[in-house]
């Protein structure tokens, strides 16, 4: 497990210096893979993966790793069934897209003249102007906040939901439509509310019929005795629930399951599904640099893009990434909050072997977690200078033990900025880094601690004559 950090810090050069991983055969590679995953699974405490990759339209490779139930010591299999989350997106998009090919609906047309059952409230924005592309692409200006609510029941009416009943927050615009990114659950509820509409289908009959064909079912269907089960971040498992949206997410595969289904293309950068609407912000902006229909897009080099969706929820975690005009794509899905580490270095190492270089997601983890490596390893080094000049002082005869010195003036600031630090520091992880880099948070905050405890130790020890207060003298008995 001491590798990896070490491995880490390679990839990091390697970016640095812009040379690629030699490219390994197929034979070569896949061994490697599995142990990487296994030993990230390890190091990172994350209890079931269910991984697979498609490589020059073939699928070639599919594993299942760890336990289903860590309680029950069952393993996950190759059919075992993962929540997919926010993965569901891009199969809802492939789904809607045939639809508009059979309907008198267009991407580009205004979506509540088709709405009887709840339409957009009016606001002083572009209701007129919501269309399919808008709603598909995050850029229909409905708010995006999601209260997490969990129902243990029967998933409540979707247009229930949009009208902010049930423990939800109302689907209301708030700017004016395609003009700006914002991550919008309520989006895909209402694009579940115009699919039963247009087809007097139950949303799940109508994606059974036109993606998924019993590779996938939602929440109320599955087998909970035979579905994987989530872990939070502290691996206590999450009690099962059924989301409040379908559209959004809600279905639970495998890896070979959706690898199966994404099989079936399209496998050009240039089909519709795959072409940028407009550019994300914020956190989103990380990793890529377009939003499309059910996808986030990323221009690799001059000629190669690739599109993904990652997939969080309360205790699960899933990532795919596909590479259309080389036909490849890698599929993750674990049942741990603590696996977004493992995740992007897996998709870094399949990344490196198949087009020979990082996806940008892959990368800034890299280079965060490489930062706070490497920062722990300062603060533990300053802590051992601190500590080491007491002991060197005490044998020397050139220190003595004052305790009044910790509280006299400038002199309390030095324990003082590393206890501050490490305060700021347990924010920082409550917000957002505990989530996307466990373990490695951990190491900074005991490294602060540490440091603190020098500090403290080296004020408690100044040196002889400067004047901080009453000197407890230790010298030899003899």
């Amino acid at each position: 497990m001491s590798l990896l950090p070490l491995r880490i810090l390679t990839a990091v050069l390697l970016i640095a210096l812009s040379a690629p991983l030699q490219s390994e055969s197929r034979e070569e590679f896949f061994p490697s893979f599995e142990q990487t995953l296994a030993e990230l699974m390890e190091f990172y405490d994350v209890p079931g993966l269910s991984a697979a990759v498609i490589h020059e339209g073939e699928l070639v490779w599919s594993r299942a790793f760890g336990f289903r139930d860590l309680e029950a010591q069952q393993p996950v299999f190759p059919d075992t069934r993962f929540r997919i989350e926010s993965i569901t997106k891009t199969l809802t998009a492939r789904a809607v897209l045939r639809l508009t090919e059979k309907t008198r609906i267009s991407l580009d047309e205004p979506v509540n003249p088709h709405l009887s059952r709840w339409k957009i409230p009016d606001s002083d924005f572009g209701v007129r102007d919501v269309t399919l592309r808008n709603l598909l692409s995050h850029s229909s200006g409905i708010t995006g906040k999601r209260n997490f609510s969990r129902p243990e029941g029967l998933r409540p009416p979707v247009e229930a939901v949009l009208r902010g009943s049930c423990g939800f927050d109302e689907a209301v615009l708030i700017e004016e439509p395609g003009e700006q990114f914002r991550y919008s659950n309520q989006g895909y509820l209402i694009v579940e509310l115009l699919t039963e509409e247009l087809t007097g289908m139950d949303f799940s009959a109508f994606m059974e019929q036109e993606v998924l064909q019993g590779r996938a079912v939602y929440a109320e269907d599955v087998d909970q005795d035979r579905a994987a089960v989530s872990y939070d971040l502290d691996g206590n498992p999450v009690p099962f629930y059924i989301d409040p949206f379908r559209g959004a997410g809600g279905l639970f595969m495998s890896a070979e399951q959706l690898a199966r289904e994404l099989l079936k293309g399209p496998w050009r950068s240039d089909h519709p599904l795959y072409q940028q609407i407009l550019e994300p912000e914020g956190f989103y902006r990380l990793g890529a640099d377009g939003a499309a229909l059910g996808f986030f897009t990323e221009e690799l080099s001059d000629s190669l893009t690739g599109v993904f969706h990652g997939g969080e929820g309360t205790g699960s975690l899933a990532m795919v990434y596909l590479v259309p005009d080389q036909q490849a794509a890698l599929v993750l899905l674990t049942n741990s909050k603590r696996s977004w580490p493992l995740i992007y270095e897996g998709l870094s190492e399949w990344g490196q072997w198949t087009f020979g270089i990082q996806p940008a997601m892959a990368r800034s983890f890299t280079a965060a977690a490489a930062l706070l490596h490497g920062i722990t390893a300062a603060i533990l080094i300053i802590s051992a200078v601190l500590v080491s000049a007491v002991i060197q002082g005490m044998r020397k005869n050139r220190r003595v033990f004052s305790p009044a010195s910790l509280l006299r003036g400038r002199r309390l600031l030095v324990p003082a900025v590393p206890a501050a630090a490490a305060a700021a520091w347990e924010v920082a992880r409550a917000v957002a880094v505990r989530n996307l880099l466990p373990v490695y948070d951990l190491r900074l905050s005991a490294a602060l601690i540490i440091c603190t405890a020098a500090a403290v130790i080296f004020q408690l020890f100044p040196l002889r004559g400067s004047g901080c207060g009453d000197e407890y003298h230790f010298r030899d008995a003899s």
